[in-house]
């Protein structure tokens, strides 16, 4: 399986990715990156909770979706997380769709 090289902003390191990334490994991206944003600690956060939970608002909606575009180098409408509203949905589109390969 062929696999990409990026630099994942948030550590400032090079990692190997495969072209299609695992529900599993796409919830673990989220749930690292929300609670960092959020200041709280990873295993609070539940994969079935909304974001509006958790008290996303629309500027960390952006700011999330551009980071995970930037990781997976694709594109994504700004409305990813309102129209996928939860860590789990995100996650179960984006492994299934594989619209980044």
């Amino acid at each position: 399986m062929e696999t990409q090289t990026f630099v994942d902003s948030a550590n400032q390191t090079a990692t190997n990715v495969k072209e299609t990334l695992t529900i599993a490994e796409i919830e673990n991206w989220l749930i690292s990156h929300l609670a960092e944003h959020l200041e709280i600690d990873p295993d609070d956060i539940e994969v079935e909770g909304s974001f509006a939970d958790y008290g996303i608002d629309s500027s960390l909606a952006v700011s999330i979706t551009d980071e995970l575009s930037k990781w997976l180098n694709c594109e994504f409408d700004a409305t990813l997380l309102w129209d996928y509203p939860s860590i789990a949905a995100v996650s179960q589109y984006l492994a299934e769709s594989k619209i980044c390969n």
